[in-house]
């Protein structure tokens, strides 16, 4: 059985002042720590009553994988519900950096060489528009008319070498640098994500994941689970195929459903935020960090200090799709640790 699964759903507006057009979004989720690990590095977030998931997984062997996935979170878990679409990606975008900020500070404190990173994917949804935010590879997918679609474009070597056409796609999985991403949050000074943008259209079905699932279940299968499966138990049934697969890695999942409004939920009062029951014996929202850690004082002040107009990096004035400029002077390789005896992949 996945290790944790809920359930939430919201409607979204496409504006605060004009007609209310919206769709009906509703979501699962669910995590395990798969069949090797002996510690969960991924986090998750549902935000579904302001249209916000993400799934972030820490850098395996690395120092503190759990706690940079869980910044991530933590961090977005304050955004603030949104206005408009443009300042929701930039609030998003912020939140991240924030994060990144507060990761290279815990590195620093720590004194160690070693890198306190984890790669991120959010969605953001408002209105009849979707926006996605990565890096690293942590994916986004999109089921329309039983037709899975890869949204994102993962930040890692193999994918480097099969666009540059040295390697063929089939043979990427089986790489022996299958593990090593070109991207992820606190991995580097500074931070470039990817970003996506599209319309949602009724009855389209998006899915977040961690690794843990595209690198042991193959995508045929994952389409075939989320035609059949009602969205409420779709995310955990993608995990339990990743344990049937023997997943090596932790993995997750976040499958969201969107359905044109009906004319009963176009009206304004019926377009608040709400919450639907979770699944039983599930959490609805992720755990918190640890108390009182230096690392929660390092992201609050770097938040407050934003909040005072002091962002911890400047954001690209055109934020609506497209990559952030690659910052000059990156190796770019973050290879997941190999504990000894341990599948490379790992």
């Amino acid at each position: 059985m996945a290790g944790v699964a809920s359930q939430t759903g919201r409607d979204a507006d496409t504006n605060m002042t004009g007609p209310v057009q919206a769709h009906r979004c509703v979501s699962s989720s669910a995590t395990d720590i798969g069949c090797v690990r002996a510690l969960n590095e991924d986090a998750l977030l549902e935000r579904a009553e302001i249209g916000l998931w993400a799934v972030a997984d820490g850098m395996g062997g690395h120092e503190a994988g759990d706690f940079a996935s869980r910044t991530i979170v933590e961090s977005l878990s304050r955004v603030t519900p949104p206005l408009d679409a443009a300042s929701f990606l930039r609030d998003v975008q912020w939140h991240i950096r924030a994060a990144h900020q507060a990761l290279l500070e815990e590195a620093a404190r720590r004194g160690s060489a070693k890198t306190i990173g984890s790669t991120v994917v959010a969605l953001l949804v408002f209105g009849q528009e979707f926006t996605c935010v990565w890096a690293g590879d942590s994916r986004l997918y999109l089921l329309r008319d039983c037709a899975l679609r890869q949204v994102t474009r993962d930040h890692s070597l193999v994918q480097d070498l099969v666009d540059a056409g040295s390697l063929d796609a089939a043979e990427a999985e089986n790489h022996p640098h299958a593990n090593v991403i070109t991207r992820a949050v606190g991995a580097a000074a500074e931070l470039a994500l990817d970003k996506s943008h599209g319309q949602l259209g009724p009855g389209d079905r998006l899915l977040l994941c961690s690794d843990g699932l595209t690198r042991y279940v193959p995508e045929d299968e994952i389409a075939g689970i989320l035609i059949r499966a009602e969205v409420e138990d779709a995310a955990a049934a993608l995990v339990q195929a990743a344990l049937l697969h023997q997943t090596r890695d932790n993995v997750s999942a976040i499958v969201i459903d969107c359905h044109a409004a009906t004319g009963t939920e176009d009206d304004l009062a019926d377009t608040l935020p709400r919450t639907r029951g979770a699944v039983s014996g599930a959490p609805v929202e992720v755990a918190d960090l640890p108390v009182a850690t230096e690392g929660d004082q390092i992201l609050d002040r770097i938040l407050n200090e934003g909040r005072a107009g002091h962002a911890p990096e400047p954001l690209d004035s055109g934020d609506t799709g497209g990559a952030d400029p690659e910052p000059a002077g990156r190796s770019g390789l973050f290879g997941r640790f190999n504990p000894a005896g341990k599948d490379p992949k790992d």
